[in-house]
Parts: C-alpha cells; structure tokens; sequence
C-alpha cells in the first residue's frame, strides 16, 4: 500500500482524538485519527469507497477504500442510544460512494440538545499497521484534506493454531449490539490472550480482533452468535467474549462529558459549541436608577400624582387588552384589580 490521504467528511472544527469524551475514542482502541466537532448537517464520504455497515441506529459507518484502507466515521458520542432519532442514512451496506458524496444526514441542532458531545471521531482501523499524520487544524470544510496515511513495515504475528477447536453459541445481550464502543473493547479483551477467536453471524465471520470487522456482522441485542476459539489459552478468551456479549450492564455507565470552563471575572454564562470568534454589535446592558421622592409634599399633591398614575397605567392595561387572546386576559384581569376599592 502506498500513502493515502483521508479527506474531511465534516464542515467544522478538527479535534484531536485524545479530547473526544469518550476512552474508547481517547485511548485509540478502534485506531487512529482525528476528531471533527460539525457545524454542517451531513457525513460525507472522505474517499472513493465501498460501505461496509451501516449501524442501525444510522450513528455509524464502516468503509473500505479503493486502496484497501478501512475508515471508522462515527457521529457524536453516546448517539447509539438515540435509537436513530436525528439521524437519516444516505446509503447502504455495500454501496459504491464517491469522496464527498452524503452518507448520513443528521438534524445537528437534536444532537445537540440530546447526546453528550457530537464531536465526531474519523478513525483508520488498525493503528498497528498505519501511522496516521493530521494535515489540517483549525475549521475545515468538506472535502479538505484531513489525515495522511503511512502504511507501517510491520511483520504480522499470528497465534499459532494448536489442541482443540472450542465452539460455542451464545445471544448478544448489549442493550444496543455490538456497536463501535463495546467492539473497541471486546477487541482489547481478546489481545489479552493467547489464542485465534472468530464470530460468526450467518453467512458473515469476523476475528475477534478487528474491530471492522466485528462491526460488519450487524450483531444487534438478542443476536445468536457463533464463536470459536483456538489456541493455548482458548477456554480463558472464550469465557471472557461470552461473559461480554451476556453482560447487559455494560453500556449503562454514562458517558462522563466534563463542564466546560469560563473565565473569571464579570460576563455571560454559555456552552461553547466550537473555538472561534464572534462576530457583531456589542451592547452594555446597565440597571437604570429610578428616581425616588422620600419626602411627601401636601395631602392633595400626592393624591393628584395617585389619580394620574391610575389613569396612566390603566389606560395602558386597556390598550394591551385588545391584543385578545391569552395575553389581553391577562391584562384585562390587572386592570380589573385596580379598580378594585
């Protein structure tokens, strides 16, 4: 493979992957990258590619490029749990996609408001064999070269197959399938093992050690999988993916997104959607001092001031009443009380 150049598939802000609030992103389980936070509505193709899954919740998406490079582009974090609310797929598995062509379309203002962070992760699978260069920094447009890809001289280690094939059948309990998260860590699991694990779904097989391609099985919540495992340590790898795929309580961690941070001194409170300037008029806002008379003139002076300030402000009420409607009721009551004796 020669190098490859990713392209940004997000109008937005680039975020290193280590700030993505979420460890499965941070600590590059699925593989390295780059982060974009969007100010756009649509997930493009950042190459000429081929779908390899898309996620039924329509938060993510698989590709394998022309070169043979596997692309992970996940939307926001935490999205899965929207059940594809805000979230409209472009393609399907197994589509043909030019660079920059809509894949998923999404309602950003809904993300927003109902997922802990959108920042959305652009991950090279298998960090093992690719070195991953950031080219951009800064806002980017769709389209705009974004990572460069340098295929790695690394020899392949292969756990050599030795006793017995263990199989086993299980069904995948996480609330939401085997999604990007729980493949991430399934992944680190089974590396900590000597031994060759295989799922397979139908007439679909994936090693438990690639994170694209356990993606690819579509194995929802409730999915019966076939796993089998090989090696000097198989029966210890093959009770731990069990213990994962029936472990129902995984994903109910919520996802820790930190406060964001204001400076000191006097100003407004906000939520920073995204570093960069602000542009347009400035206003000070200042409390007016109202004049207040502390000493009373004549007993007839001070009930003229009363008499005109009823009629001042009944006259306002009445006027406010004709507006009808909820409001004009509310108006109609105020100048009800003050004519009340």
């Amino acid at each position: 493979m020669s190098d490859w150049t990713v392209f940004a598939p997000l109008a937005g802000w680039v975020t290193p992957l280590g700030d993505v609030p979420d460890p499965v992103f941070a600590e590059k389980m699925l593989g390295d990258g780059l982060a974009i936070d969007p100010v756009n509505d649509a997930l493009c193709a950042p190459c000429d590619a081929t779908v390899l899954t898309v996620h039924e919740a329509g938060h993510a998406v698989t590709l394998r490029s022309t070169d043979g490079y596997e692309l992970i582009c996940h939307i926001g974090v935490d999205t899965v749990s929207l059940g594809g609310k805000g979230l409209t797929p472009q393609v399907q598995a197994g589509a043909k996609v030019l660079a920059g062509q809509p894949l998923i379309r999404f309602d950003l203002d809904y993300l927003v408001q109902n997922a802990p962070a959108v920042v959305t992760p652009i991950i090279v699978a298998d960090a093992t064999r690719y070195a991953v260069e950031p080219i951009a920094k800064g806002l980017v447009a769709v389209g705009d070269a974004l990572l460069r890809v340098v295929p790695l001289a690394a020899e392949t280690v292969e756990t050599a197959e030795t006793g017995e094939t263990l199989i086993e059948e299980t069904v995948v309990a996480l609330s939401h399938g085997l999604h990007a998260r729980p493949a991430a860590r399934l992944v680190e699991a089974v590396r900590r093992h000597e031994a060759k694990v295989t799922l397979y779904h139908g007439d679909r097989h994936a090693s438990a050690l690639s994170a694209v391609g356990l993606l690819g099985l579509g194995l929802g919540h409730g999915t019966t999988v076939r796993i089998e495992a090989n090696g000097a340590q198989a029966p210890a790898a093959m009770a731990e993916v069990i213990a994962f795929l029936n472990d129902a309580t995984i994903e109910d961690t919520p996802i820790d997104v930190p406060e964001p941070t204001r400076g000191e001194g006097p100003g407004l409170g906000g939520v920073p959607a995204a570093p960069g300037l602000a542009v347009g008029p400035i206003h000070r806002l200042t409390r007016a001092a109202i004049p207040v008379e502390t000493v009373a003139e004549t007993v007839e002076a001070e009930r003229t001031k009363l008499i005109d300030a009823l009629a001042r402000v009944r006259e306002g009420l009445a006027q406010a009443a004709t507006a009808g409607g909820a409001r004009g009721g509310v108006m109609a009551a105020h100048a009800a009380m003050l004519a009340d004796p």
